[in-house]
């Protein structure tokens, strides 16, 4: 805000000033007293009908489901292929956008990840590829503040005689401070996004309008599909009553599915959800971490008299802390619903024949090598050439 506050012209000269933002926080109230006399106020959260659009554009779903399907769904909708177009997956911590990023690796299903531990550069950089359509999945948190990371140490076997003498060391929580200022949710504009998947439901009604505004916009439809646990239903039986107040019915429709489209990934997603623990997760934080920070400098020198090279430099690379198990690339036939086989043709493991030659007929000559071939053939022509060699030497 002093930063700002140098920029504008002093109170002694006459100028007229707009002040536009997409939060309105203290202090921007303290700006807006500083540098505004009797302002006139618009605020358009005042009627949400005008944020959100109605069912003709903006289909919104909702799946109830335990913690452990929301993954298992996830990669079912996303290996199957049932949602179309970019996509963004709103979570509400960075430890479970990490290890969301994670599991999709095992997939090997490429996303880029955006959150406030992140340098100011790269996730502008981020959004900046991602609008210009080099990501279709995108995992955002709108939460700015990150959970401390802890380098851990494996604790030294002590002898018997100096467990008293000896005090366990502490090790220092190692912080990366997210930005107070980030939002994914406020502010930031994306284009062209067809699909938003809450796979972590917003707390509050503010939060679920801003979320789900990233699609639909002006003329173009969208999709708002929302997983909600138990403890996740309080907070979306809000959201569904002030929208149903705002627009006079229920703008929530189940998302329905066959359980066997589910169940033939369910194993497959456990297993490898099972070897993603919190040190992994803390090693890949702290590895993109490093690599964007490295990466953020490269923006500020290298790659400004380099702006084509700087295309090169992607934020969806696999992060390499777990073994990435070859067989999960792809999906099974047997895995394939029948709905989805006559569609689909990048799910087959079947390889295509590319040699369309029509081939010769070899019919009639197979005939007479297995003619030839035949024992007994044979054994019957000996004794009828046997048979006129007698006839013969008695004439």
């Amino acid at each position: 805000m002093k930063k700002i506050s140098k920029y504008l012209p002093s109170k002694s000269k006459s100028y007229q000033c707009f002040l536009i933002s997409a939060t309105l926080n203290d202090d921007i109230t303290q700006l807006k007293e500083l540098f505004l006399h009797n302002p006139v106020k618009i605020n358009q959260n005042d009627d949400y009908s005008t944020i959100l659009p109605d069912n003709k554009q903006l289909l919104q779903y909702y799946i109830y489901c335990e913690q452990d399907q929301k993954f298992i769904l996830i990669i079912t909708i996303l290996k199957l292929q049932l949602l179309m177009g970019r996509t963004i997956l709103f979570v509400n911590s960075v430890e479970q956008a990490y290890r969301l990023k994670l599991l999709m690796e095992q997939f090997h299903i490429k996303t880029c990840l955006l959150n406030s531990e992140l340098p100011m550069d790269s996730r502008l950089h981020i959004v900046q590829q991602y609008n210009d359509g080099l990501y279709d999945i995108m995992i955002a948190t709108d939460a700015p503040n990150a959970v401390p990371i802890q380098e851990e140490e494996p604790p030294e076997p002590e002898a018997e005689g100096d467990s008293k003498k000896k005090k366990k060391k502490k090790t220092e929580p190692v912080t990366r401070k997210g930005d107070k200022e980030y939002g994914v949710s406020r502010g930031i504009d994306f284009y062209r996004v067809a699909n938003i998947i809450n796979f972590d439901f917003p707390m509050d009604f503010d939060s679920y309008v801003h979320r789900v505004g990233r699609t639909a916009r002006v003329d173009q439809k969208g999709l708002a599909l929302s997983l909600v646990t138990q403890k996740e239903m309080p907070y979306f039986e809000i959201v569904r009553g002030e929208l149903e107040n705002e627009y006079g019915e229920d703008m929530f429709h189940l998302y329905r599915f066959k359980s066997e489209q589910v169940d033939g990934f369910r194993y497959r997603v456990l297993d490898s959800l099972r070897g993603i623990t919190r040190v992994s997760i803390r090693e890949a934080r702290l590895k993109e971490i490093k690599s964007e920070i490295f990466n953020s400098k490269k923006l500020k020198t290298y790659f400004n008299d380099n702006k084509k090279e700087l295309q090169l430099l992607r934020h969806d690379s696999a992060l390499h802390v777990l073994k990435v198990k070859e067989h999960l690339k792809h999906v099974p036939d047997y895995l394939i619903p029948n709905s989805l086989k006559k569609s689909s043709t990048s799910h087959s493991e079947q390889p295509t024949s590319t040699n369309n030659k029509r081939k010769p007929d070899n019919s009639n000559r197979n005939v007479k090598r297995m003619k030839h071939n035949n024992p007994l053939s044979n054994s019957l022509n000996a004794v009828n050439a046997l048979k006129k060699e007698i006839a013969r030497k008695r004439t």
